[in-house]
């Protein structure tokens, strides 16, 4: 019974769809069938029984009809009809045609899978002049000091002569990449009239309305180029771009180069590694990439007599431990350059931020206090003499392990300080520092690591031991 009931569905199913010419949810609300279930149906009898070829003579005589129709509902980019509904609009316009509606759905499944009118954009060739250049982005890996470290890298390619030159940054923020546009332009000995940017967040601090930051409207007006930002889902506009990305990525970083210098030094050498790679003829030239921008850079715009200012300045709180976070990363300054008689209270200093320095200021008489290396993929700023910090980690023993004071200690101390308790641990660091003010830092690493392997920790063991190492800086207590 139950067979029969299903084939007597089946064929409702069939009749509703072919001869009243029903749709799937219609159909789903006189039966209580899934729609899928409905599908497969029509689907089983489809295969079994395919339309006969004479069933679409009558879309023949339309075709053209039907094939404007459906392309007119392709370029719109909304409110696009359905299969359905392009039915409907076919019957209006053309009441005495004797379509049915499954013939004239195939018939527009046809000419999808087909893709005979697929529409595509018909973009204007773009012209090129030889006074313009195009940037864009790329990711490359490069290792340095025995890691492996994933960074960008800004490419500048010019279409007309088919050159490109590119830079490696170590942080992706408008201050390097002025500086890399910077040293590119130095390199040319001139910069280009027109250059064309995608639309990275990097430029623009509001997208809607586009508003670009001052400074970058500052730095195209210092080196008189005209910023073009192409068209979004366009990129028939860059494309010299994009494939200059692939060859620089495949010709300079694919083995990931090994950096044993610094990324200034290593920068210098990528333009000169970049005009290696311009000796090749131009495309159906015979004349050589290097040479046609030789002759194209004649068009460009001369320099400034200086140099773009690429500085950023800062005030920043110095905390307890005479330091300040940039970036991530912590820099210290000596206790006895910031702090008179040990009063660790914290003051503001002036920061005067470069690519590679960071120069420091007192804040109230603009007085030089120090200058550090900028540090770089959260690095960990060294310090030969903790000496000084010893009476702060005293008292701020909950903040021990989070400076890299703890790092630095040979592995005995570790250890040892890692099972002491609070009391414990700031009464071994005043010993530290005693010892560390009667001699130096080196005798006061050696006092504590000796204790700790003769088991003895007093303030009158360091007293012992430190005097027996100032006699004797070859002492073992082993012997």
């Amino acid at each position: 019974m139950k067979n029969l009931d299903e084939l007597k569905i089946k064929d409702k199913i069939i009749e509703m769809y072919y001869l009243k010419n029903l749709t799937i949810n219609e159909i789903k609300k006189e039966i209580n069938y899934s729609p899928v279930k409905i599908k497969n149906i029509i689907f089983e009898q489809e295969s079994n029984n395919p339309t006969p070829s004479h069933s679409y003579s009558s879309v023949i005589k339309y075709e053209n009809e039907i094939s404007e129709l459906y392309i007119k509902n392709l370029e719109l980019k909304s409110n696009k009809k359905t299969s359905l509904e392009l039915y409907n609009k076919f019957l209006v316009l053309f009441p005495n045609s004797n379509i049915k509606k499954y013939v004239f759905t195939q018939y527009l499944t046809i000419l999808r899978k087909n893709k005979i009118t697929d529409i595509k954009k018909k973009c204007m060739p773009i012209l090129h002049k030889n006074n313009e250049c195009q940037l864009d982005f790329g990711y490359c890996i490069y290792i340095k000091d025995g890691k492996e470290t994933r960074a960008q890298f800004v490419n500048l390619s010019f279409p007309h002569s088919n050159a490109c030159y590119c830079q490696l940054l170590t942080e992706t923020n408008l201050q390097f990449f002025f500086q890399s546009i910077i040293n590119i332009f130095n390199y040319l000995k001139s910069s280009p009239k027109e250059i064309w940017f995608d639309n990275d967040s990097m430029f623009f601090y509001s997208k809607k309305p586009k508003r670009l930051y001052e400074k970058f409207i500052a730095f195209a007006d210092y080196y008189n180029f005209k910023s073009v930002f192409c068209t979004i889902k366009s990129p028939n506009q860059k494309g010299h771009v994009e494939k200059s990305i692939k060859f620089i990525r495949d010709n300079i970083f694919i083995p990931p180069p090994k950096i044993r210098e610094s990324i200034e030094e290593y920068n210098k050498k990528l333009l000169k590694r970049c005009d290696s790679l311009h000796f090749r003829k131009c495309r159906n030239t015979n004349t050589s990439i290097l040479e046609i921008l030789k002759n194209d850079i004649s068009s460009f715009n001369i320099l400034p007599e200086k140099q773009f200012e690429n500085i950023l300045y800062k005030i920043v709180s110095l905390d307890k431990f005479s330091r300040f976070q940039y970036n991530k990363n912590y820099y210290y300054l000596p206790l006895s350059l910031v702090y008179k008689n040990f009063k660790y209270t914290k003051i503001f200093v002036k920061l005067k931020i470069t690519t590679s320095i960071i120069y420091i200021y007192n804040k109230e008489n603009n007085k030089l206090l120090d200058i550090y290396h900028r540090l770089y993929n959260n690095e960990i700023y060294k310090i030969n003499d903790w000496g000084e910090y010893l009476p702060i980690l005293a008292k701020e023993y909950q903040k021990f392990f989070s400076i890299p004071f703890f790092i630095s200690l040979p592995f005995i101390l570790q250890e040892f300080l890692l099972f002491l308790n609070p009391l414990e641990t700031k009464n071994f660091l005043s010993y530290m520092y005693y010892v560390y003010k009667k001699y130096n830092y080196n005798t006061c690493i050696k006092t504590s690591c000796i204790c700790v392997l003769k088991n003895k920790i007093s303030k009158h063991d360091f007293f012992l031991i430190s005097n027996r190492l100032k006699k004797n800086p070859y002492y073992n207590p082993e012997n």
